[in-house]
């Protein structure tokens, strides 16, 4: 079985639901995976939570030195109840991001789910970069 594309729910088992999907056959096109984490985040917690990504999660995902070139951007919709972001980062494989959720990803996830409860909801997404 092959999957191009996941929708996962982001919690502590998004990389092993990844791994459930694939076989050992699974050739990537590129040697790229994007890791991308859509949020939807109450108004009243946007500016807290998009400060607490500037200056804690991204910083620490960086730290860590697996995942690149973090990507922040606002989804266009029309929701007068909070704000939808998208955050992305580079990876050189699912090894490396396997490796990355267990060493740092799982802390920082139950870090913002204490900080931030049910105001900050996520679910990833892992996107296979194809070549051109």
């Amino acid at each position: 079985m092959r999957c191009d594309v996941i929708h996962l729910p982001h919690d502590a088992n998004l990389i092993k639901s990844f791994y459930l999907c694939h076989t050992e056959s699974f050739k990537p096109f590129a040697d790229m995976i994007i890791f991308n984490t859509t949020y939807h985040a109450d108004n009243a917690r946007k500016d807290e939570f998009i400060g607490w990504l500037k200056e804690s999660y991204i910083p620490a995902v960086l730290e860590h030195g697996l995942l690149q070139e973090p990507q922040l951007t606002r989804i266009f919709a029309d929701n007068e109840e909070g704000t939808s972001l998208s955050l992305q980062f580079k990876s050189p494989d699912t090894q490396a991001l396997e490796r990355w959720h267990e060493e740092c990803g799982e802390a920082l996830l139950a870090e913002m789910q204490k900080r931030f409860g049910d105001q900050v909801l996520g679910f990833s997404t892992l996107l296979e970069v194809i070549d051109l």
